[in-house]
C-alpha cells in the first residue's frame, strides 16, 4: 500500500525569509537543507516561494491552508506581529484543528519573541525551546535543534500516516 502524500506548509514572516529561501548564489539555508530529505519520505513541503507567475497569492496560499496537513510555523517577533501569519495562515489551520485530529500546528522558534503572549502559542509544544531558540544557539547546539525538528516532523507524519491507514 502507498504510504499518504503528507503536505507541510511553512508559514514565516518575510523578515525571516534568509530561513527558508534559496538566494541568488543558489546557496540552500540551513533550516530548508533540514527538511529537504523529509521530501525522500513522501512529504510535501510548500511555502509561497512555490507560487508561479500568475497565480493568485491569496487564493492559492488559502487552497494550501485547505489542505496541509501540518503548518510548521517559524515564529519570531515578526512573525507574531504579520496579520497574514497570525490572522490568516494560523487561524486557519486553527479552526481546523478544532475540527480535524490530523491537522497539525508545530511552532519553531526562530528567534526570542514575546509567544507567551500568544494563547495558540502556549497551548503547543514547540521547537526548541522558546527560551532557547535557533538564533540563540551555534555550531552542535544549533545542528541538534534543526534536526530534532525534523526528528519530531518524522514523527509526526508517521502518525498522521497511520491514522490515515486505520481509516
Amino acid at each position: 500500500m502507498k504510504a499518504a502524500r503528507i503536505q507541510i506548509f511553512i508559514s514565516y514572516s518575510h523578515y525571516d525569509r534568509r530561513f527558508i529561501a534559496v538566494d541568488s548564489a543558489g546557496r540552500v539555508p540551513e533550516l530548508l537543507r533540514i527538511l529537504m530529505p523529509l521530501q525522500e519520505d513522501g512529504v510535501a513541503l510548500v511555502w509561497d516561494d512555490h507560487l508561479l507567475a500568475g497565480d493568485y497569492i491569496d487564493q492559492r496560499i488559502r487552497r494550501w491552508l485547505r489542505t496541509c496537513h501540518v503548518l510548521l510555523a517559524l515564529v519570531s517577533e515578526d512573525f507574531l506581529h504579520s496579520k497574514y501569519c497570525t490572522d490568516i495562515e494560523v487561524r486557519t489551520l486553527l479552526r481546523r484543528a478544532r475540527q480535524d485530529r490530523d491537522v497539525r500546528i508545530v511552532p519553531f522558534y526562530l528567534s526570542p519573541c514575546e509567544w507567551q503572549r500568544v494563547p495558540w502559542l502556549r497551548k503547543l509544544k514547540g521547537l526548541p525551546s522558546p527560551s532557547r531558540t535557533l538564533t540563540d544557539t551555534r555550531g552542535t547546539a544549533r545542528r541538534r535543534a534543526l534536526l530534532d525538528l525534523r526528528r519530531h516532523l518524522r514523527k509526526t507524519v508517521q502518525l498522521l500516516r497511520s491514522r490515515a491507514d486505520a481509516k
